[in-house]
């Protein structure tokens, strides 16, 4: 965890709860190594003219840019706590799922696209006239050949980042 963000409450549509931004990564800079920011930004609204339930407030940009500034800033103050990871009583997070940093466009990656709902979608029609449906699923079935054409563009070179 690299830092924790305490937003105002009353942010989203029927909750007044308290909204947290966790940054996590698994590459700090090391002037962070072994520390944690604490950063206190719930008096960084405005009020909302018109109300939507228990939606009473937004963060303005100048305040976005602030929080994101201070963020940046790595330094003490009223409003931000450094604190080391021994505080918190950890030492080491372990990320179960093996991080994912290479891509190569190879023919069995290029039929693994089916196997994601949202490609597989753009080849399915819910429309109840039969014409319609086969004209969205011809259609769909065209998009899917043009997103493997252009991934065929990028070559069948491994990249690592």
């Amino acid at each position: 965890m690299e830092a924790l963000i305490a937003l105002p409450d009353q942010l989203f549509f029927n909750t007044g709860i308290g909204t947290y931004v966790w940054i996590l990564t698994n590459e700090k800079t090391p002037q962070r190594k072994g520390k944690v920011q604490l950063i206190d930004a719930r008096e960084e609204y405005t009020g909302m003219r018109k109300l939507l339930g228990n939606k009473r407030h937004t963060i303005p940009e100048k305040s976005i840019t602030k929080i994101i500034n201070t963020y940046k800033e790595f330094t003490e103050s009223d409003k931000v706590k450094i604190f080391y990871n021994e505080d918190f009583g950890y030492t080491k997070i372990t990320v179960e799922r093996p991080m994912q940093l290479n891509y190569q466009v190879t023919p069995e990656k290029l039929e693994n696209l089916y196997s994601y709902s949202a490609f597989k979608k753009l080849a399915e029609s819910k429309s109840k006239d039969l014409e319609t449906k086969m004209a969205e699923e011809t259609e769909g079935k065209k998009q899917q050949e043009a997103i493997k054409k252009a991934l065929l563009t990028i070559g069948d070179d491994l990249y690592t980042d």
